[in-house]
């Protein structure tokens, strides 16, 4: 399987709810997941819950919040 469930040392909030009960999904398909994980670990990204964003960035990594199950990608700041 190359999907991967990440959560980092760092706190992220939902755009949702402002939890910060935030995990990562990875697929090792795309090309640029590393690149994206040493920016989630820097706290260079945003959390974002939008369809024009999903539009755009639809390969990106995705985010889950555990506590209100909103979900979205990940986009860089």
């Amino acid at each position: 399987m190359s999907m991967t469930y990440y959560s980092p040392g760092i706190k992220y909030s939902c755009p949702q709810c402002e939890s910060n009960s935030i995990g990562f999904v990875i697929d090792r398909k795309f090309k640029e997941w590393l690149n994206l994980m040493k920016l989630i670990n820097e706290n260079k990204v945003q959390l974002s819950n939008l369809y024009k964003d999903y539009k755009t960035n639809s390969k990106s990594i995705n985010w889950m919040c555990y506590k209100c199950r909103d979900c979205g990608i990940v986009v860089p700041k």
